[in-house]
């Protein structure tokens, strides 16, 4: 493992009639809570919409895989004079992949057999107002049976969903 750079744009709404100085954060925090990568960006919101780029290092980053499926979080904030004024969190995760004609899929530099199943937007009689606990307990059947591909199929899924595969450590082809 060697550092990888990531890059981030967040999008400012600045309400006001008159531009604003702003100053925008970035902590990537990894499972035990540590900041692994730190960035900030001072900038000036002009009223309407605005977007403020940042940069950093993360240094040996835990890799996301089906077997280990390490996700950081990642915490954005927004101040205004020192003030905070907005905040995002969202988990993410790295990895590489590639498809050799060859020799298949490779997750990280390692060849893996994709073992997948096709998802619908349903549960049977749940209809498509499928509880979190329902597609977990599912997942879980299915992770312990060896599947660790998932083709998504027909409408949009629940979010939840989505996050319970990178929790769980599924491929999610949407």
């Amino acid at each position: 493992k060697e550092a990888v750079s990531a890059q981030l744009t967040v999008s400012v709404q600045n309400k006001r009639a008159t531009a604003a100085d702003i100053n925008v954060t970035a902590d990537l925090l990894d499972a035990k809570g540590k900041v692994a990568a730190h960035a900030d960006q001072t900038a000036t919101a002009a009223p309407g919409a605005s977007e403020v780029k940042l940069a950093f290092i993360i240094k040996n980053p835990m890799l996301w895989s089906v077997e280990q499926p390490m996700l950081y979080t990642l915490r954005t904030s927004v101040l205004v004079n020192g003030k905070q004024t907005g905040q995002h969190t969202e988990r993410v995760g790295f990895r590489t992949f590639r498809f050799d004609a060859d020799k298949g899929f490779f997750l990280n530099d390692v060849g893996l057999k994709l073992k997948g199943v096709c998802f619908h937007d349903d549960a049977g009689a749940l209809g498509s107002a499928v509880p979190k606990a329902v597609w977990q307990r599912r997942l879980q059947t299915l992770k312990e049976l060896g599947c660790n591909s998932i083709r998504m199929s027909h409408n949009p899924h629940q979010d939840y969903l989505y996050d319970l595969c990178d929790e769980m450590g599924f491929l999610v082809q949407d």
